[in-house]
């Protein structure tokens, strides 16, 4: 999502400097790249639809399931693309109770309407898993309206204006100077993943790509903390760098560190000593046990470090410098993929040397990100 991030950003730096025209004007320009991109990505998934369902392990029955409710989904993809640059929009001015309050009514509306519209009640038909395609986007739109019409307010310290969704070019080359390399780092991640999957599975078979996706799921909830602090003080770094008040930036790195880092290390003391009910509650398979609990045991190691990586791209991006994020996560996936093969395929080491990468990829970034 390239637009969010560098409207977000760019209208922090406009609001710190108390310069409100051109925080109107940036969040104007975010809306436009929004929709621009929305139709090139809607062309691109509707064109490809086949390959993409089949490269993501779609076939025979599935791909009948599937295609169904990826084309109504990939179709009405614009409503995602406007409801995360509305939800930045809300960010970047200090509110995000607002955009939180409106995903509870939307995901409440989408639960309700998820089997009515799926099995059928009353006047509306049975529609299957194209059903549940609607729901999600009806539920999108009900959000955006909620959201938009807020956001039109005047009592809003930005509020939305028509007029500022024309195309002015500075404002776009600000904006996508920054969410390019933003959104390239947020490719890095699922990447990482794919690496690492692709070698734990040529080389420890079935159980080990079945060790390492039961640890990926739970370390997911290690990050949150990371990825919601990180996104907070993307907007606090904006608007202090547009102040010049330095002071102040260095207190929301510190703070935002200690408080994602201090999280995601009290989640992994927990992962660690509950493990083997971790486990339990996904597989009771002897192979998959014994390599799932040598990962609880040496990743959660790590955890800290990872999302300390996080939160450093996410305080460089709000204060306009998104490539050092990009390095610093490279580095991460560099480090963690080329030790991992080393260890397994020349040092002929177990999988519990790839549980070890994961842990000095994470550490060597995060270390590397608070340095610079």
């Amino acid at each position: 999502m390239t637009s969010p991030v560098g409207s977000s950003v760019l209208m922090g730096m406009a609001l710190g400097a108390s310069n409100k025209p051109e925080a109107e004007r940036v969040m104007g320009q975010g809306y436009l790249l929004s929709i621009v991109a929305a139709l090139f990505f809607t062309a691109l998934t509707l064109t490809f639809s086949g390959p993409f369902l089949w490269a993501g392990g779609a076939t025979d029955e599935i791909f009948a399931l599937a295609q169904p409710y990826f084309l109504i989904t990939a179709g009405g993809s614009i409503l995602m693309f406007l409801l995360m640059n509305t939800s930045t929009a809300f960010n970047s001015q200090g509110d995000n109770f607002t955009p939180t309050k409106l995903f509870a009514i939307s995901t409440a509306v989408n639960i309700i309407l998820d089997p009515i519209m799926i099995f059928g009640f009353g006047p509306v038909p049975a529609m299957g898993i194209s059903g549940a395609a609607w729901a999600t986007l009806i539920s999108q739109l009900l959000f955006l309206i909620m959201a938009l019409r807020a956001l039109m307010s005047p009592q809003m310290m930005v509020p939305l204006k028509l007029e500022n969704l024309g195309l002015k070019k500075q404002s776009v080359i600000a904006v996508m100077n920054i969410g390019i390399p933003a959104s390239l780092t947020q490719t890095l991640n699922p990447i990482g993943f794919l690496i690492i999957m692709s070698l734990v599975s040529s080389a420890f078979g079935a159980a080990g790509a079945a060790a390492f996706s039961v640890g990926f799921r739970i370390e997911f909830f290690a990050f949150i903390p990371a990825v919601g602090f990180g996104f907070s003080a993307m907007a606090m770094m904006g608007q202090n760098t547009g102040a010049q008040d330095f002071d102040r930036l260095n207190q929301v790195i510190r703070a935002t560190l200690l408080m994602g880092c201090g999280l995601a290390l009290a989640f992994g003391v927990a992962v660690i000593v509950t493990a083997p009910l971790i486990i339990g509650a996904f597989t009771d398979d002897p192979a998959v046990t014994r390599d799932a609990l040598l990962y609880f045991w040496i990743v959660p190691a790590g955890y800290a470090f990872f999302a300390a990586s996080f939160i450093e791209a996410a305080l460089f991006q709000g204060f306009g410098r998104s490539w050092p994020g990009f390095w610093i996560t490279m580095g991460r996936v560099v480090v963690t993929a080329v030790t991992a093969w080393f260890a397994v395929a020349v040092l002929d080491f177990g999988i519990w040397a790839v549980w070890a990468a994961l842990v000095l990829g994470s550490v060597l970034s995060g270390t590397l990100g608070y340095l610079w």
